[in-house]
């Protein structure tokens, strides 16, 4: 009786040795890490189209899922909007330096949210300018800008020089009382 051949178990052998092999794994296996590390850095959603930003910034008040009216009719009112993520919503501009910008980002907040249904947005390439559509007809346009793949609003190109020169003024008397009070106590 014959015994049954069984098939040699065939090992490929890699003509560069046992070690080789090692380091060309390593090596890949390296490239492969540095190469995900090194990939850019995905832009935030919250920032990846103009409309996006302009809904971060009704988000982070709490109004973008409330009707134009009732946001209307809270600003008639003089109702404030309870800011719900302070970081956040100084992300949503590519200039904001500090306290003495909130009233101007306030303002584009509150000229975007009383049109917030009824806002028409234009592209360029790396710019964009909304327009909030009124009963009253067009209103003051906001620019964004693309800066690092995120679209940012540009609060020197969206509130006007007017208004910006009172609120810088509003902000120095406000900051100068607060220091007289500071003094005293």
């Amino acid at each position: 009786m014959r015994r049954p051949v069984r098939p040699a178990r065939f090992r490929p052998r890699s003509p560069f040795g046992q070690s080789t092999r090692l380091r060309l794994s390593l090596a890949c296996l390296l490239l492969s890490a540095c190469s995900s590390g090194c990939e850019a850095k995905a832009p935030d959603l919250h920032f990846q189209t103009p409309r996006a930003t302009i809904q971060t910034l009704l988000d982070v008040y709490g109004v973008a899922d409330v009707p134009q009216e009732e946001v209307q009719r809270r600003m008639r009112l003089g109702r404030r909007f309870q800011l719900q993520d302070p970081a956040l919503f100084h992300r949503c501009f590519s200039d904001f330096r500090g306290p003495q910008d909130e009233g101007m980002a306030g303002y584009v907040f509150g000229s975007l949210a009383a049109a917030k249904d009824h806002l028409r947005v234009t592209l360029s390439e790396d710019e964009a300018t909304v327009i909030p559509e009124t009963d009253a007809g067009p209103g003051r346009p906001v620019t964004l800008r693309r800066e690092a793949g995120e679209w940012k609003v540009v609060l020197r190109h969206s509130v006007p020089a007017s208004v910006q020169r009172r609120l810088e003024a509003v902000y120095r008397r406000s900051r100068d009382q607060h220091e007289k009070v500071g003094d005293q106590n």
